[in-house]
């Protein structure tokens, strides 16, 4: 996306500039909404540690296109491990890492596993039948 805040990207790119050579960063810049979904199956795992999230469309995005989520345990995407659509870690860098690593050693037969149940996860969590039953209840009694 968008570089919103320079002086947070640029503490992004000082982290990057020290990065052991296996690990390669690219920045892409702002993707085209239509474009999204074709640039998250490029992907094998969509990394969000969010501090906070009130719905995450990022994430719903990247389960929705079967990507498995590490994510924090602050967004209202939960247990992601138990349904293997991804894992929710804690604050601390080593539970990101031990994530990372988890799927940096999966084989493509399991990682596709996690793909399709990370898409189902997405599926379950998006009624929209039962969503819009709620708005209607919700603006019936507000009305």
């Amino acid at each position: 996306g968008p570089v919103k805040d320079k002086a947070y990207w640029d503490s992004c790119l000082r982290k990057i500039s020290v990065l052991p050579s296996n690990i390669k960063v690219q920045y892409k810049g702002e993707i085209h909404p239509d474009n999204v979904e074709k640039a998250l199956h490029k992907a094998d795992v969509f990394i969000m540690p969010s501090k906070s999230e009130n719905y995450g469309h990022a994430i719903i995005e990247a389960l929705s296109a079967g990507l498995p989520v590490i994510t924090s345990r602050h967004t209202p995407w939960q247990n992601l491990q138990e349904h293997k659509a991804g894992f929710n870690t804690g604050e601390s860098e080593t539970e990101l890492a031990e994530a990372i690593a988890f799927f940096a050693s999966m084989d493509s037969t399991e990682l596709k596993k996690w793909s399709a149940t990370a898409c189902t996860y997405a599926l379950e969590r998006t009624d929209v039948d039962a969503i819009s039953m709620q708005y209607e209840s919700l603006f019936a009694v507000a009305c």
